[in-house]
């Protein structure tokens, strides 16, 4: 039997993985307004917002 090549295969090392997140209306309105490219927009918008996330947790390690 063949594997099934339906579907997308993964995309590099780290493939992303498919959730399903709500957002507020007016979140999703603004980044639609943007035109297209508004999910990589969002995606590096949280990408950001987890780093700075990360570092203020490993500095609170450190000072505390």
């Amino acid at each position: 039997m063949k594997p099934s090549l339906r579907g997308r295969p993964p995309q590099g090392a780290e493939p992303k993985q498919l959730i399903s997140l709500r957002v507020d209306r007016d979140v999703l309105a603004a980044f639609k307004a943007q035109g297209p490219g508004w999910q990589s927009r969002m995606q590096e918008t949280l990408k950001r917002a987890a780093t700075r996330l990360q570092r203020a947790k490993a500095l609170d390690r450190r000072q505390g």
